[in-house]
């Protein structure tokens, strides 16, 4: 049935063209030459890359990855639960500018953080560490860190959460912490009456033809992935945090996403594209709530998220102004580095398209 579906789609939609042989030779330098990746490649990584209106496809290391085969995105995740928020705020069926313990009941609200709103959990603007504090608590599988910590585990760590104190510019800065998305899933289902993968089914990934995208797989499913130690673990598995780092999806579904980033033909993708108020991470780096926004003189914007889990790896970078855009997704959790940003930086000519 996958094989058909493939099919269907590939006589339907012309963009993916076959692997080019010079683009190979180019990427192959870049690796060799630019960065820390070693020769021979011990793990595979497919490149998808968008030139204006064509696609193309490479592959690297020794497996083939089809353009179908399913990998888990992790943090990268967070760009489509912002997106979802952002839609179902422009259809006025959540109010992002509310009190976060205004979606919670009474018993998981935090008297400690009543200032900060929906929107500052898309911001990353609580000073949250990066995962629970008492997360090894129901680690029982340091592979698989959600498999046990459950959603009233959340809430109970939100409940009674206090912030670090600090001083000057340090307030302002914007962190990043998975609890952020994991609460904005609780909160999203709360006000829907409805499971995160039915309303990410229901109000996006249907209308954007992202077919093979979703939260639900088999674990026979995904592609083969490894971890740092060149074992291989087994997918992770969510009782919480799945709005966080739980979606999995392909290379096609992607680079059919960042097209239509590139071409905002909708009002909420515009939205989740726009820099908003004390949104500066850095002096060349901006976070709109759902992408991060590398910002120079020479380059221009360049749009931008990455995610990884204990097996796989991925990537996402674009410019809007050229239409170019480059996804990587990778068999193990090891990454490729700085890869993609360099190879957009070669499609535009050392930023000279």
């Amino acid at each position: 049935m996958k094989y058909i579906l493939c099919l269907l789609v590939l006589l339907e939609c012309q963009c993916l063209t076959g692997q080019s042989e010079e683009l190979y030779q180019e990427i192959d330098k870049i690796i060799r030459y630019d960065t820390e990746i070693t020769y021979p490649l011990e793990k595979s990584f497919i490149v998808g890359i968008i030139y204006e209106d064509t696609t193309y496809i490479v592959n690297f290391g020794p497996t083939h990855i089809d353009t179908f085969d399913l990998f888990e995105v992790g943090g990268l995740t967070k760009v489509f639960t912002s997106i979802l928020a952002t839609k179902l705020a422009s259809n006025e069926l959540i109010d992002l500018d509310a009190p976060i313990n205004h979606y919670l009941p009474t018993q998981w609200k935090n008297k400690n953080l009543s200032q900060y709103t929906v929107s500052d959990l898309m911001m990353h603007q609580i000073k949250f560490p990066k995962r629970p504090s008492d997360l090894s608590r129901k680690e029982y599988n340091i592979s698989n860190p959600y498999a046990y910590y459950t959603k009233v585990d959340l809430l109970t760590y939100y409940s009674t959460f206090q912030e670090p104190l600090m001083g000057g510019w340090l307030n302002k800065t914007v962190d990043y912490s998975h609890i952020n998305y994991a609460l904005l899933e609780v909160i999203i289902e709360q006000k829907m009456k409805m499971p995160l993968e039915d309303l990410f089914q229901l109000y996006l990934f249907q209308e954007l033809g992202m077919l093979q995208t979703s939260l639900d797989f088999t674990k026979e499913a995904l592609a083969m992935g490894f971890d740092r130690s060149n074992m291989i673990p087994e997918p992770w598995e969510y009782a919480s945090f799945a709005g966080s780092e739980g979606l999995i999806t392909c290379m096609y579904d992607l680079l059919k996403f960042v097209k239509l980033s590139m071409e905002s033909p909708e009002d909420y993708i515009l939205t989740s594209q726009q820099i908003k108020e004390d949104s500066k991470i850095t002096r060349n780096l901006y976070h709109t709530g759902t992408w991060y926004i590398m910002k120079s003189r020479k380059a221009g914007d360049i749009y931008t998220h990455s995610g990884v889990t204990e097996r796989h790896k991925a990537y996402v970078h674009f410019k809007k102004d050229s239409k170019t855009g480059v996804v990587i997704l990778c068999q193990s959790s090891i990454g490729v580095e700085n890869l993609g940003l360099l190879i957009l930086r070669m499609i535009n000519n050392n930023w000279k398209k």
